[in-house]
């Protein structure tokens, strides 16, 4: 449940960053394919009988990747708009992210 919401988060900042902000596209694209990989690497999740070291690890991981989206929503505030181009290409990028995130997250949901 944890990693659906961290999903949808990164989907609404993404989405607030199409409709209020003047920052650099490659950055916009920049925290995107961070929290990517982020939340990949998040699959280290261990199979059966986790250990305490495990569950630190994963806590590590998840407060990372919150650190990561406070960073994202940050730059968005402080910028303006987005021409058509722009919020094409961030888009695309978001589109090229979802199947390996979903795939991500259904990885970890199986183990669960």
């Amino acid at each position: 449940m944890v990693q659906f919401t961290c999903y949808l988060v990164v989907l609404s900042i993404a989405a607030g960053g199409l409709a209020a902000c003047k920052c650099d596209v490659a950055a916009v694209e920049a925290d995107i394919d961070t929290l990517v990989c982020q939340v990949t690497a998040f699959v280290v999740f261990p199979p059966t009988n986790g250990s305490v070291d495990d569950a630190l690890a994963i806590h590590a991981d998840a407060t990372s990747i919150i650190n990561t989206l406070n960073t994202a929503a940050s730059d968005v505030e402080a910028a303006g708009e987005f021409s058509e181009e722009d919020d094409t290409a961030i888009l695309s990028t978001i589109e090229t992210s979802l199947l390996t995130v979903l795939g991500s997250l259904l990885d970890i949901i199986d183990k669960k």
